[in-house]
């Protein structure tokens, strides 16, 4: 595994969504002896950890002794677990927003459609309110609340 890539895709990664969360999350993904552990309860003790494990992971690779080249293979794969693990994060979370705006069009080409179709009354309600609810489920949650009263046709 070439260390200076694996150094670049890391360097990336924390300028965008800076150190301590990706921190988190390599520790998450290594088992070994050179980084804390960050499975505590004590809030000071996991900062000071985190913060000690951000530093590390820095010095380890932005260095070229091989002292540090050797801490940084080892590191290494928990590094590339880490990235692969938020890019799959990343493109689950943009195929359920993608799923649930394919659905509100779906719902909401049912309602035309029942209106072009001249369908029952009934039905075309039906399908506006399953519109309607599609539509508010793209939002985060309590952004609009939404009832709907029917009349009596």
């Amino acid at each position: 595994m070439e260390i200076k890539l694996v150094a670049e895709q890391l360097e990336a990664w924390a300028r965008k969504d800076g150190w301590w969360p990706i921190t988190e999350k390599i520790g998450a993904q290594y088992s070994g002896d050179l980084l804390e552990s960050l499975n505590i309860n004590d809030a000071e003790e996991w900062s000071r950890r985190c913060r000690n494990n951000a530093l590390f992971i820095k010095r380890v690779f932005r260095s070229v002794t091989p002292y540090y080249l050797r801490q940084a293979e080892e590191l290494a794969p928990a590094v590339m677990a880490a990235i692969d693990a938020e890019h799959q994060r990343l493109i689950d979370e943009e195929q359920s927003i993608a799923l649930v705006a394919a659905a509100a069009n779906k719902e909401c080409m049912e309602a035309v459609n029942a209106k072009l179709m001249n369908s029952p009354l009934a039905i075309q309600a039906k399908e506006v309110r399953e519109a309607l609810h599609s539509l508010v489920a793209m939002l985060p949650p309590n952004t609009i609340r939404l009832t709907i009263h029917e009349v009596a046709a």
